[in-house]
């Protein structure tokens, strides 16, 4: 019992107070983040296929997405007097599932867009909640078996006293992350993913610590809702595997585990259980993992509704699955499976065995073949087949600071020493080893050495999944903190402080965060773009920033390029479009004449248009400008008359790429949130900006 009860007591008050208050703050910040957001490049598409599958059970749409966050999400949208995309779509767009097409339309000519967004973006703020409760319950769980240090206030008794710490801890760490706000706020399936995966993880942890039948199905169960939250789960099963092999390794090595220094044998924690009180044997270990097998391949047939096909059988006739484009002398499913590969033979034998449903098999080939073509901004250039620093850049650049400072003090930590004589013996000490701490580091280390050598570098929303398992660890650091010497105590409350600050100056802009490490956009941009900084959010801050410059009329009329799938228009901006990664249908276009100039950061870092022949990337280069300058001085000599259609149009192309190149090196005259860069531009300074080099 601790000497010291009173002090033991009130933190433990403190935590029940400052709990539910910091999840209370993330709920209000990740609501303040959706309604001043407008509609993000991928959120139409998943409020689509979730809302389709919900009312007629069809997969057409984004099946390379699973549809358990899609479909929690569009379930608002039952209750709303929203016209049914099968209405407003041609027979033609239903039959090539024309996932953009329909999903503009719906939105934006048939409905109001924040009508739907904003309470399907609360769905998904609620899983996001669920996620932080989770966060602090793994925090809590995971500080109450760290040793007490005799420097602790509370004294060196208090077996606990570190939980309640490491609970506030946890909770400020989520609650004020940038990117927990930013993708709690949206309506993707990425904040459904990382709930999947760190769930996932516990139950994987609970079958290392007890490898029970009850264990084994309750993993394999949850794994398996957990991969149709997110086809990325698959990529955690090898680390989780390993640690669950490991931990039976160790904990039936040679001589009894009492004389290995285990506070718990493995066969107390399983009596009454013969099969899993010998997992040393290979047939009983291999019928525990069946069982999670067997589990989690029904729990996945179950979410399908044990529904084999895409879609019913009342819409099959002429059905063609969503590709980026369609090859004449392919089918569909040969386009997906083209090149081979590991993902491609297990896709054609999955489907040909039907052992999945359909849509799944879809996703995980789709993915594999478009990561394979994908382009990615990174570090000044586009890269085709991504870069292996793409990832741990971004983890350095879009973490707080704070977080990361507590992480790495984890990771330091110095493992106290055990009593017992064997205590040098690494297996001895993985077989004490705490079974969250092998359950998450496997899944981190599956997920993270996946994600870094895939080449699908687009964005760091995809590392999502992996900044649970941080705030956890860093908590814990936290803890130790909180209970050492006055120095450390002191350092904690700086940390704290420059947490806080960080998070004010962040919001309401979380989505585009980057820490001080390069934290100007403009410098942000020149590190990553796309979902990193701008995914069309902040069409809503550029009206407000039009509406502020009404009296000025070449502020009337923006000149845009614009990255999103959504029209600006509709959330108030009046502008002519310049080159956009989609400009609205029937949209005019801006002639390159001075005036106020609106730019997306991904617009003004990637060249977003058809480029053909034209390189694919927005990377100017000598022979790009010597090309240039002869198309303009055979322009200045002759008029457009000299030049040929196609020569027209590679002159503009490479005009704008012009203009993008040189706009890079001058800071914005304003800026819309984080994402859109602005310029005011008279003749003199277009004329140098246009000036070949």
């Amino acid at each position: 019992m601790s000497r010291h009860p009173g002090p033991l007591r009130r933190v433990h008050l403190f935590a029940i107070i400052v709990v539910p208050a910091m999840l209370l703050t993330y709920i209000l910040l990740c609501r303040s983040n959706a309604s001043s957001s407008s509609d993000t490049y991928d959120e139409q598409s998943h409020l689509l296929a979730g809302y389709v599958k919900l009312t007629r059970g069809d997969h057409r749409f984004v099946p390379e997405h699973p549809h358990l966050g899609q479909c929690w999400a569009a379930l608002p949208l039952l209750a709303i007097d929203a016209r049914a995309p099968r209405d407003i779509a041609t027979p033609e767009e239903w039959r090539e599932s024309a996932t953009w097409h329909i999903a503009y339309r719906w939105l934006y000519q048939h409905n109001q867009p924040l009508r739907l967004l904003l309470p399907a973006r609360g769905m998904i703020t609620i899983l996001a909640a669920l996620l932080l409760i989770a966060i602090v319950v793994a925090a809590w769980r995971t500080a109450g078996g760290q040793r007490e240090s005799a420097n602790s206030p509370l004294g060196a008794g208090a077996a606990d006293s570190r939980r309640p710490v490491a609970a506030i801890a946890a909770a400020t760490l989520a609650a004020l992350s940038p990117a927990m706000i930013a993708h709690g706020s949206l309506v993707t399936t990425d904040m459904a993913g990382a709930l999947g995966i760190f769930v996932a993880t516990a139950a994987a942890a609970r079958f290392i610590a007890r490898p029970t039948f009850g264990s084994a199905a309750l993993a394999g169960a949850v794994g398996g809702v957990a991969s149709v939250m997110k086809f990325s789960f698959v990529l955690v099963i090898p680390g989780l595997l390993a640690a669950w092999l490991l931990r039976r390794w160790a904990d039936h090595a040679d001589g009894p585990a009492s004389e290995k220094g285990d506070p718990e044998p493995a066969s107390a924690s399983n009596r009454g259980d013969p099969v899993a009180a010998h997992p040393r044997r290979v047939a009983p270990a291999a019928l525990l993992l069946t069982i999670a097998a067997i589990t989690g391949v029904a729990s996945i047939w179950a979410c399908y509704g044990f529904r084999f096909r895409i879609v019913p059988a009342a819409d099959a006739a002429g059905f063609r699955p969503f590709v980026p484009y369609r090859d004449p002398a392919r089918g569909d499913w040969e386009w997906a499976l083209a090149g081979g590969g590991v993902t491609a033979r297990a896709a054609t034998l999955l489907r040909a065995a039907r052992a999945l449903p359909e849509p799944m098999i879809w996703g995980l080939a789709y993915n594999a073949r478009v990561a394979r073509d994908r382009g990615s901004y990174f570090m000044g250039k586009t890269v085709f087949g991504g870069s292996w620093l793409y990832f741990p850049v971004l983890l350095a650049v879009k973490t707080p600071l704070p977080l990361l400072v507590l992480l790495l003090l984890a990771l330091l930590r110095r493992p106290s020493r055990s009593a017992s004589p064997r205590s040098s013996n690494w297996r001895a000490a993985l077989a004490r080893c705490d079974p969250w701490v092998l359950a998450a580091s496997g899944a981190v280390a599956s997920y993270g050495l996946s994600a870094v050598l895939s080449g699908y570098n687009l964005g760091h929303r995809h590392l999502l999944p992996i900044e649970p398992f941080m705030i956890v660890a860093a908590a814990g650091a936290a803890a130790r903190l909180a209970h050492g010497a006055r120095g450390d105590r002191v350092g904690l409350a700086a940390l704290a402080l420059w947490l806080v600050i960080g998070a004010g100056r962040a919001h309401p802009n979380e989505l585009a965060y980057f820490n001080e490490i390069c934290e100007s956009p403009e410098r942000a941009a020149y590190v990553a773009v796309d979902s990193n900084l701008d995914w069309g959010q902040d069409m809503l801050k550029l009206a407000a920033l039009q509406r502020a410059h009404a009296d000025e009329p070449a502020w009337r009329e923006l000149k845009l390029s614009y990255f999103g799938m959504g029209d600006p228009a509709a959330y108030g901006v009046s502008a002519r479009y310049l080159p956009s990664a989609n400009a609205p249908p029937d949209s005019s276009t801006a002639a390159l004449t001075p005036g106020v100039y609106a730019f997306s950061a991904s617009c003004l870092r990637l060249f977003v248009v058809d480029l053909a022949p034209l390189p694919q990337a927005n990377n100017w280069t000598a022979a790009l400008n010597r090309d240039y300058a002869d198309l303009l001085r055979r322009m200045k000599s002759g008029g457009n008359e000299t030049l040929s259609p196609p020569d027209i149009r590679r002159l503009e192309m490479l005009t704008f790429m012009r203009l993008t190149t040189a706009l890079r090196r001058s800071p914005p005259d304003a800026l819309a949130g984080r994402s859109v860069f602005v310029y005011e531009i008279d003749q003199t300074r277009l004329d140098a900006l246009l000036a070949p080099d």
